[in-house]
């Protein structure tokens, strides 16, 4: 019998055809859409040119990216790095190129680990700067879902990963990446979206429309500090803060001193930065009873640094304390019901602008040396020698600050207030 005439085979031919046109069609169409940034497909204005997915997935697409780029330079840190720090800076080792914002939002200390172990084994880093937030630091604070660790060049212990970068095959043909690119078609002329620049960096350029929206700065304020309050400093399950696991004895310091001993050994010109935020979010940490934990971070970190720099018998690699009471940090919050006055250097709480990020890498980036005119705290980097009279002179302006801001303390106090009755009741739920 001819196969051709059997109605069967015909059939089956058919859809074999059908579904290889319809699997060839998403792939074409995923790769021009590119979604995740990650294929190089040409940017048409009005159909492709905005990313808005790139955003949900910034874990899997800035692997990717770095897979391409292969930067000599990186910033490594939250989104607060991702928003103010500029990879484009003039501070910068000007060998030291391409540079790539390879901040992730929401991402401890072992995910800012990991990427810079990516990031190195693919294309040795010559400068790095290591943006740190407290929150990153909690052994509790897991890593966020989209993290894989499979799509990293390498292991934690440095070997090679088998079949990193899988995912740029896959993404051409997954339902996943469908969807994304028929939202991105979508969105192409949405008022406000969360999305990056070439650079990496987090593009808040047009973010005043959002603050208008949520009701100006004092509000926005007010969320951020309930989302620290909440869960980044007190995150599920346990709702605590702590640097190690009692039972498992990991430590979230270990992922900060495998960077530093890494830069030590391949003499990566490593500058480090405890990123400033707003005296708002640092009296809610008070607040919250963090304060003590929070100076003891500060010291553990100088600590590490310098048992690795005379492990290596080398300089310790500068750290600087951004986050105190300086005149960035004390600037007046509008406000409640002002949505017109426009903060020059915070969007929120804990985010601050460009033009501050500037001011940080001026001194980053910059020769060692004092730094003064921040109100009256100079700015030096942090010692072993030197951070006792400086953690004493932040608590004396902490206290000037709640002594001459009794409005902002009495809001800050019912945010934190709340937040550890919620806490309570989440805790308690859980233990039922």
């Amino acid at each position: 019998m001819n196969p051709a005439a059997n109605p069967s085979s015909r059939f089956l031919r058919d859809w074999t055809i059908f579904v290889a046109l319809g699997l060839g069609a998403a792939a074409a169409f995923n790769w021009f859409m590119d979604p995740y940034w990650i294929y190089n497909s040409p940017a048409i204005p009005g159909v492709n040119a905005i990313k808005t997915e790139f955003a949900p997935r910034v874990r899997m697409a800035k692997a990717h990216v770095i897979q391409k780029l292969k930067p000599k330079a990186i910033i490594l840190g939250t989104s607060r790095a991702e928003v103010g720090l500029s990879p484009d800076h003039p501070g910068w080792d000007p060998q030291a190129v391409p540079r790539y914002n390879l901040g992730l939002s929401g991402a401890n200390i072992y995910e800012a680990r990991r990427y810079f172990q990516h990031a190195h084994a693919i294309q040795p880093l010559k400068q790095v700067v290591l943006a740190m937030d407290f929150f990153m630091f909690n052994v509790d604070y897991k890593n966020q879902a989209d993290f894989d660790e499979t799509r990293l060049a390498v292991t934690p212990d440095g070997q090679p990963t088998p079949n990193a970068g899988g995912e740029f095959a896959r993404t051409l043909l997954s339902l996943d990446a469908l969807n994304s690119s028929l939202r991105m078609l979508r969105s192409q002329k949405r008022e406000y979206a969360e999305l990056y620049k070439t650079n990496g960096c987090r593009d808040w350029d047009h973010r005043d429309p959002f603050v208008v929206k949520r009701g100006g700065h004092r509000q926005v304020f007010i969320r951020s500090e309930q989302e620290y309050a909440k869960k980044l400093w007190f995150p599920a399950p346990t709702y605590q803060y702590r640097f190690t696991n009692p039972e498992t004895g990991v430590s979230s310091f270990d992922s900060y001193r495998v960077i530093v001993r890494t830069a030590y050994r391949d003499r990566i010109d490593l500058r480090m930065a405890i990123l400033p935020a707003h005296a708002h979010l640092n009296e809610a940490l008070r607040e919250s009873g963090l304060w003590t934990m929070f100076e003891d971070w500060k010291r553990e970190l100088v600590k590490i640094n310098e048992e690795e720099a005379a492990r290596a018998k080398a300089k310790p690699f500068p750290l600087w304390d951004f986050n105190n009471f300086s005149n960035w940090t004390l600037e007046a919050v509008p406000p409640a019901g002002d949505i017109s006055t426009r903060m020059y250097w915070f969007w929120e709480a804990p985010h601050f602008k460009r033009e501050l990020g500037d001011q940080v890498l001026d001194v980053v980036l910059s020769p060692p040396k004092i730094f003064g005119n921040y109100f009256f705290l100079i700015h030096v980097p942090i010692t072993s020698g030197n951070i006792e009279p400086q953690l004493e002179r932040i608590r004396v302006l902490e206290q000037l600050y709640r002594e001459t801001h009794p409005d902002d303390m009495k809001q800050i106090k019912q945010v934190t207030d709340e937040a550890a009755s919620l806490r309570q009741q989440w805790k308690a739920h859980s233990l039922k």
